[in-house]
C-alpha cells in the first residue's frame, strides 16, 4: 500500500466529516479521523498538517482541538454527490435502455428467424412433397406401361420358325420297252436313243434331288440356330423387363414411404 498524496488525503478527511456530518453536524477530534483512515502508511501528523491546511482555507472548522466540516463546504459536496448520483443513475437507465433496446431487436431478430425459417422450412416441405408426388406418379405410369406391355406381349401370336421335311424326293422314271416291230428298224434305233437320252435325264434328276437335300439340311440347320439366337433375345428380355419391373416397384415403395414419412412430420 503506497503513501497517498496530500490532495487524496485531503479529499478522504473531507470525505469523513462529510459523512459523519450527514445526520447533524458534529465535532471530531484529530485522532478520531485519523482511527477512521484506512491506509496504514499514513501518520496522524499528516493528518494534523491536512486539517490545519482546510481549516486555513475555511473548509473546515476547528473548535476545541475538535473538526467539523464548513457548512457551505457541505452543500457543495452534497449537491456534488446529487450530480454524481444523477449521472450514474442517467448512465444505468442508458445501459438499461440499450440492454432493452438490444434483447427487443434480439427477439425480433428470432422472431422474425422464425418465421424465415419456417417460411424456408414449409417451401422445402412443399418442394419435398411435389417431388415425391412427381416420383409416385412416375413410377406408377412406368408400372403401368409395364403391365399393358406384358399383357399385350402375351395375346400376340408370334410366327414360329419351322424346318422343312427332308422329304423331296423325285421318283425314278420306268421305261417301259415297247414291244419291237420285226420290220421296222428304224423305230427301233430311234427307240434306243430315246432310252439313252431318258437314262442321261433321270442321272441328272437324281444329282439335282443330292443338291436339294443338301441344300435342304443347311436350311434346317440354319433354321435351328435362328431359333436358338431367337429363345436366347425372348430369354434376355423378360430378364430384363423382370428387372424393370423390380426397379419400378421399389422406387414406387421408396416414394410412397418418403410421402408417409413426411407427412408423419408435418
Amino acid at each position: 500500500m503506497t503513501e497517498p498524496t496530500r490532495e487524496q488525503l485531503q479529499i478522504e478527511i473531507m470525505e469523513i466529516l462529510y459523512q459523519k456530518s450527514l445526520l447533524k453536524p458534529v465535532w471530531i477530534s484529530c485522532a478520531e479521523i485519523y482511527w477512521n483512515i484506512t491506509n496504514l502508511k499514513v501518520t496522524e501528523r499528516c493528518v494534523k498538517d491536512v486539517l490545519d491546511w482546510l481549516v486555513k482555507n475555511e473548509l473546515v472548522l476547528y473548535q476545541a482541538d475538535k473538526y467539523q466540516i464548513d457548512k457551505r463546504e457541505f452543500l457543495d459536496m452534497t449537491r456534488k454527490k446529487e450530480a454524481e448520483r444523477k449521472e450514474v443513475d442517467n448512465a444505468e437507465n442508458n445501459i438499461d435502455g440499450l440492454i432493452d433496446n438490444s434483447l427487443s431487436k434480439i427477439n425480433n431478430c428470432h422472431i422474425s428467424g422464425c418465421f424465415n425459417g419456417d417460411m424456408i422450412s414449409n417451401s422445402k416441405n412443399t418442394a419435398y412433397t411435389i417431388i415425391s408426388l412427381a416420383a409416385f406418379l412416375l413410377c406408377g405410369t412406368l408400372v403401368g406401361i409395364l403391365f399393358f406391355n406384358t399383357l399385350t406381349a402375351e395375346r400376340i401370336q408370334q410366327t414360329e420358325l419351322f424346318t422343312l421335311p427332308d422329304s423331296i424326293q423325285v421318283g425314278q422314271l420306268k421305261i417301259i420297252p415297247p414291244v419291237y416291230s420285226r420290220d421296222t428298224y428304224i423305230v427301233n434305233r430311234n427307240f434306243k436313243r430315246i432310252h439313252n437320252i431318258l437314262e442321261e435325264q433321270q442321272r441328272i434328276n437324281t444329282e439335282l434331288l443330292e443338291l436339294t437335300k443338301r441344300q435342304q439340311r443347311q436350311i434346317n440347320d440354319m433354321t435351328i440356330y435362328i431359333q436358338h439366337q431367337t429363345s436366347e433375345i425372348e430369354q434376355y428380355e423378360r430378364e430384363h423387363r423382370i428387372y424393370i419391373w423390380m426397379i419400378s416397384i421399389a422406387l414406387l415403395v421408396l416414394s410412397s414411404l418418403f410421402i408417409y414419412r413426411h407427412n408423419r412430420k408435418s
